[in-house]
């Protein structure tokens, strides 16, 4: 692997750990799943550890783990050295896996997260923990005593942006294109309805996370990919993708990026932190 970013099927971590190759495994589930079983070896990240308290006043749902996406800001809050105690170096390879289209796009946003901090190869199980054991993948009970790793960071601002950019470019710059990568009824403003404005930011396009699989596990191939992308996100010479916490729009990012090499910038703030700012624009239609 050589790709800074890439797909990995079952079949080929069973090739790479039988060849011996180093690489590190993060287990993208929720804690309670994981000690249930996961694959040999593998360390457990929840994304929700590394994100911002929203600014005062939220609401008290917002308040809560996973309802509030925006990434922590990486020196103040020392990313390097809370990632390099749990065992992960940013020299190595990082494969991280969850349970397809059911974990939401947490793997891709720990992987996103991973890749914008600085590791040099991050890949996501393609097929997740099922499509491993359904390849004769075992899987382990207990949680390993890892030896800290080496994380220095260097971040990769091309795959992020933050509120005070994306409000001054979006709608002034013809180049760029704003995909919501939400369920159509959160989209036009039909669900969700603890957040603080319903809707989506004005010109966005919907392209919705289910859509980025072929099945519970497998993300499409690169063919029936591009076939159902809108037209002006094929054009799109920039692309800013974003959803209700910067997680699943992080999956699109991933599979974008590895399909068609054009880095998706990924508004990790989302609709959250959008709508909860009310000089900004919001629609339903």
């Amino acid at each position: 692997m050589s790709r800074p970013i890439s797909l990995i099927k079952p079949y080929e971590l069973l090739a790479l750990a039988a060849a011996g190759r180093k690489f590190t495994l993060v287990d993208a589930r929720p804690n309670a799943e994981f000690i249930k079983g996961h694959l040999p070896s593998a360390i457990q990240l929840d994304w929700e550890d590394y994100c911002e308290k929203p600014e005062a006043p939220a609401r008290d749902i917002l308040l809560q783990p996973g309802y509030w996406g925006k990434l922590q800001e990486p020196y103040k809050n020392s990313l390097d050295q809370k990632l390099s105690i749990r065992g992960i170096s940013s020299g190595d390879l990082i494969i991280v896996y969850a349970e397809g289209k059911h974990s939401k796009g947490r793997d891709a946003r720990i992987a996103w997260m991973l890749s914008y901090l600085g590791v040099e190869e991050v890949a996501i199980l393609d097929g997740g923990i099922d499509g491993w054991q359904a390849t004769g993948g075992t899987l382990g009970g207990s949680s390993p005593v890892r030896e800290p790793g080496k994380f220095v960071m260097a971040l990769q601002e091309h795959r992020r942006i933050q509120l005070e950019e994306l409000s001054t470019i979006y709608g002034s710059d013809p180049d760029l294109v704003v995909v919501d990568t939400r369920s159509q009824a959160e989209f036009y403003g039909h669900s969700m309805d603890y957040q603080p404005r319903l809707g989506h930011i004005p010109g966005a396009i919907n392209l919705p996370f289910d859509a980025l699989y072929k099945d519970l596990h497998n993300f499409q191939p690169k063919n029936k990919y591009l076939d159902m992308l809108p037209p002006v996100v094929k054009k799109a010479k920039k692309i800013v993708a974003y959803c209700e916490v910067g997680v699943r729009a992080t999956a699109l990012a991933f599979l974008h990026e590895i399909y068609t090499d054009q880095v998706v910038r990924v508004y990790d703030g989302s609709i959250m932190e959008w709508s909860s700012v009310l000089q900004l624009p919001i629609t339903q239609r």
